[in-house]
């Protein structure tokens, strides 16, 4: 989003409040960068219909003969300790390239009558898929991708030091920093470390332990998929801040160690 790459396209996303312009660079359509090791790297197209106005997100869900497939397979890990059942690790390997590079899909313009190509960052794909908050899975809003091309942006530029969004309340704020801070705790380097202030110590700690949100379950997302060696899914967050915020917003923190 930061840096320009070769065939990136531009995506202008104003700040709305000091002027600024945040200037997103898109990749090449097809192609998304690793989050983990900085790599343009090939990803899926999604295209639901070939009528354009059935084009739209849909959520991936897991197939249904997934509890069982994977019941099996645990079995035999535990006597075959590096054994996967290549249908489940297929689908992991999928999971987690979509998470870490992003995804295309078709969406319908009511404007235009097309479909027309949108690109989404891993960490949205992550969101808009696996991401629950208070019993509700997360829809695709033009908005939301817009707030997730800036917070890939200001994660890629080396001289960004935070970002404030200032907006009304019930618009998601909760939700969406929470999924960042998992996405960012839960995968390399694992030296990062987060802590979350809000407008009540019980609904910061609610949001930590993952009573206000669901987390992505660790036989999906963790592990060897994408990334080569065992890892474990695990949010790690600091202690609690105890300051008045006045109800106003969230506030997530971010430290390496």
């Amino acid at each position: 989003m930061f840096n320009k790459t070769d065939d990136s396209t531009l995506y202008e996303v104003p700040d709305n409040a000091f002027g600024f312009t945040f200037k997103c660079w898109l990749p090449k359509i097809g192609y998304g960068v690793n989050s983990v090791t900085g790599e343009i790297q090939e990803t899926d197209i999604i295209k639901r219909s070939e009528i354009p106005e059935e084009c739209y997100w849909e959520r991936y869900v897991l197939p249904k003969d997934w509890n069982v497939k994977r019941k099996a397979e645990k079995e035999r890990q535990k006597f075959d300790k590096y054994y996967v059942d290549p249908y489940l690790e297929n689908i992991r390997a999928t999971q987690w390239k979509r998470r870490l590079c992003g995804v295309w899909f078709y969406n319908f313009n009511p404007k235009t009558k097309e479909a027309e190509l949108k690109y989404i960052t891993g960490t949205h794909y992550l969101y808009v898929t696996f991401w629950r908050f208070q019993g509700k899975y997360m829809d695709f809003r033009i908005n939301d991708m817009d707030f997730w091309y800036v917070m890939k942006y200001c994660e890629e530029d080396p001289d960004c030091l935070g970002l404030n969004e200032i907006t009304k309340r019930k618009l998601g704020k909760t939700a969406k920093l929470g999924c960042w801070m998992y996405d960012r705790t839960s995968k390399p380097p694992y030296n990062q470390h987060a802590g979350l202030q809000s407008k009540a110590d019980d609904d910061a700690d609610a949001e930590r332990h993952g009573k206000a949100a669901h987390r992505p379950g660790a036989d999906l997302l963790a592990d060897r998929a994408a990334l080569g060696e065992h890892h474990a899914l695990a949010l790690v967050a600091g202690q609690l801040c105890h300051q008045p915020t006045n109800g106003r917003a969230t506030l997530v923190l971010l430290t390496e160690s």
